[in-house]
């Protein structure tokens, strides 16, 4: 046995993973493979293999992960296109069922114009075979019914004043309430109201007899200013001439005594067609805010017609 041991001829042959190694000759040794065949298999003993047949630590190669991206790309659009085909139909038939509905709670509004305000005289009638017959009154549009015949606006009032049109040929603002006299001898028209009083004058006194100086004939002429001159204790202020609305006049404030106190009056005087008219409003000079601001209505909207 021992003589079959040292012969390396008559070795026992080896199979299967055993096969695969070669001892390591000796420098010495009676038979050597040859060159190509010992360096094949170096190689394959140094190559581990794995239990499927593949190498376990060789890396991935780009090829692979290009072909991983692509894969889930395609995974991606498939889903996109799968959830347009389920839930997209569903809303399309509610916006129908929904166009469906606004259409039939309009019937015809695609093919009917939208009305103008001026449709033409040829336009047929509302009601069926009766294509002669005129619209009702109140059922024609605007343009065709005939304007409104416009009435001329007047001043616009402060509340508790109303324009009144005077037979006697003016028009002003007076407040409401008050009492209108009738024409005296003098050429004066009154309206009152307890301590008040407003006086008129349309066109009395000529610009010829008294002349064409407005503060002379107010101050010297005027019979509405004579309580101030014939009395001793008086005042007067505001004695201006004044231009309003193309209108020249003048106008002043005067006081004097009276039987139940003094006296306020604011006075205007102005020469229409040759003639003086003159504008008053007398009052208690405790009362001579409301005074002025009766006066002022008056003057505003004082017109001879």
């Amino acid at each position: 046995r021992r003589a079959r041991e040292a012969d390396p001829e008559e070795t026992t042959p080896l199979y299967g993973l055993a096969a695969a190694y070669s001892p390591p000759e000796t420098p010495g040794s009676a038979r050597t493979a040859p060159r190509g065949d010992r360096s094949r298999g170096a190689a394959r003993a140094r190559r581990p293999r794995t239990a499927g047949g593949r190498d376990s630590g060789r890396p991935r190669t780009p090829r692979s992960l290009g072909r991983t991206l692509l894969v889930a790309v395609f995974v991606l659009l498939a889903g996109t296109i799968v959830y347009a085909m389920v839930f997209l139909p569903k809303a399309d038939e509610n916006d129908q069922a929904r166009t469906g509905a606004e259409l039939s709670h309009a019937p015809g509004s695609l093919e009917k114009p939208a009305p103008t305000s001026a449709p033409p005289a040829s336009s047929p009638a509302a009601s069926p075979g009766d294509g002669k017959r005129d619209k009702p009154k109140e059922d024609r549009p605007e343009a065709e019914k005939p304007p409104a015949k416009e009435k001329p606006a007047g001043p616009k009032l402060p509340a508790g004043f109303v324009l009144y049109q005077d037979p006697a040929g003016f028009q002003l603002a007076v407040p409401k309430g008050w009492t209108r006299h009738a024409r005296n001898p003098q050429g004066q028209v009154r309206w009152t109201h307890g301590s008040y009083e407003l006086i008129v004058v349309p066109g009395r006194d000529s610009v010829t007899e008294f002349g064409n100086d407005l503060l002379r004939y107010q101050r010297e002429s005027e019979p509405e200013t004579r309580p101030f001159r014939e009395s001793s204790w008086v005042t007067s202020t505001g004695m201006r001439e004044i231009e309003e609305g193309g209108r020249k006049m003048a106008e002043g404030q005067f006081t004097w005594p009276g039987s139940d106190g003094d006296v306020f009056a604011r006075n205007m005087v102005m020469a229409v067609g040759g003639k003086y008219h003159v504008l008053q409003f007398r009052g208690l000079d405790a009362d001579r805010d409301d005074v002025s601001r009766y006066y002022a209505q008056a003057l505003a909207t004082y017109q001879v017609k």
